[in-house]
């Protein structure tokens, strides 16, 4: 059973301040209930029922910092856990940075059809 999977577009806003990228609260959409503050833990919502923890490893493990340093062979997802019904997951990483990179380039993509929702728990 293959899914596929394109980046569709994410819903932080930035501007650029001094060179750095800023995130404008006024202008982020959240999800009910999304924590301020990064954490290692992702709430991924609308998934497919389709959607194994195979899956949610394989396309997650793709948006990793550093993947092929030899140093960080520790990184990756440490947990993959589905809600109640299928209809949502939770992606625990090893490293903060990571799940920020995949919250960053996951949030509005598209899994198996469906436009997904990452945030953090």
């Amino acid at each position: 059973m293959g899914l596929n999977y394109t980046r569709g577009s994410t819903i932080i806003k930035t501007t650029k301040n001094n060179d750095e990228e800023v995130l404008d609260d006024d202008e982020t959409e959240t999800i009910r209930g999304e924590s301020r503050h990064p954490t290692k833990v992702l709430h991924v919502a609308n998934i497919s029922p389709r959607l194994t923890g195979h899956h949610v490893r394989e396309i997650f493990n793709a948006y990793q910092l550093n993947k092929n340093n030899s140093k960080n062979e520790h990184r990756g997802i440490e947990n993959v856990s589905f809600g109640h019904g299928r209809k949502f997951c939770r992606v625990q990483f090893r490293e903060l940075e990571d799940a920020e990179y995949a919250r960053e380039n996951l949030d509005g993509g598209e899994i198996d059809g469906r436009e997904i929702k990452v945030a953090f728990v």
